[in-house]
């Protein structure tokens, strides 16, 4: 396992990240600390589509006010607290 992932955007990346995030919208707040729990315990292995949908959910559950257990520095510095 890594420590951090550095997220390099791809152009097709949009549509994943859209279609991961309205997902995370769709889980109750709840299911969504528990997908960051599991998330940090699973660990990083930079794969960049890990890295894609770990930002859609550090991003739904900021917009949901839930706790992430992700960290994100400018946009694509991704690590877990």
């Amino acid at each position: 396992m890594i420590s951090g992932h550095l997220y390099i955007p791809r152009q097709e990346d949009l549509d994943f990240f859209i279609d991961y995030y309205n997902d995370f919208l769709k889980l109750s707040n709840l299911e969504l600390e528990n997908a960051n729990i599991s998330a940090k315990k699973t660990g990083l292995f930079g794969v960049h589509k890990q890295g894609l949908r770990l930002l859609a959910l550090y991003k739904a559950s900021n917009d949901k006010g839930v706790t992430s257990s992700i960290k994100v520095e400018g946009n694509s510095l991704i690590s877990f607290v």
